[in-house]
């Protein structure tokens, strides 16, 4: 007898993120996707997922400890932007899993408890409005993460021969601002044993942009 295997039908939300059918996106990495719930509770409501080869996890608390970490983390960067953009008071958090089988994060703009109730009736927004709302919150997650970077202006401390030798966190901060800005090992290494040798100030300040 013959076995034939039927090929596994991705999930819509895969089909999401590999472009095929159409999103309000909002924010992606290259391991999670973020986009407008079609149907919302309230304006600004966001499905975060996470990009999972087939067959696709449907159970949150089947990832991998990666896996959930990344997730959650990319989550927590778009919820701050559903948050700026949508001007709530905070955004709640909601793990279901019921609806499609792929694992999704729901991020719903919050100003009461109310807001999160399931039996609330569903929104239909013209497209024109998903899209601003889309755009907006796209906008805001930018403006988040470019606050969270660090500037690298401060990547900035003394050395001076009382200081030596210096500690090991300051040894790694000064290896990674030499990696920022482009400097070779060998460069780095050159200037640091002119550092250790002399008494001036080290300062190394972020070029402008």
């Amino acid at each position: 007898m013959t076995n034939y295997h039927l090929p596994i039908s991705m999930t819509i939300f895969t089909r999401i993120i590999k472009g095929e059918i159409p999103s309000y996106k909002v924010a992606e990495d290259d391991k999670n996707y973020a986009f407008l719930d079609i149907n919302p509770l309230v304006k600004g409501h966001t499905l975060v997922v996470p990009k999972l080869p087939e067959p696709e996890a449907d159970y949150i608390f089947d990832l991998t400890d990666e896996q959930l970490k990344s997730l959650m983390t990319f989550a927590k960067k778009v919820a701050k932007g559903v948050k700026a953009a949508t001007g709530c008071k905070r955004v709640g958090v909601a793990v279901l899993g019921m609806e499609v089988n792929h694992v999704h994060v729901h991020l719903i703009p919050m100003n009461s408890e109310k807001d999160m109730l399931w039996s609330n009736p569903k929104l239909s927004l013209p497209a024109e409005e998903m899209a601003f709302i889309s755009n907006s919150i796209a906008e805001a997650v930018e403006t988040a993460y470019k606050k969270e970077s660090p500037p690298f202006a401060d990547f900035s401390f003394s050395i001076t021969n009382h200081q030596l030798p210096i500690t090991n966190h300051q040894m790694e901060t000064l290896s990674s601002g030499a990696t920022y800005i482009g400097l070779s090992s060998v460069t780095f290494h050159a200037s640091y044993q002119a550092l250790i040798c002399g008494s001036a100030p080290f300062t190394r300040q972020r070029p402008s942009e």
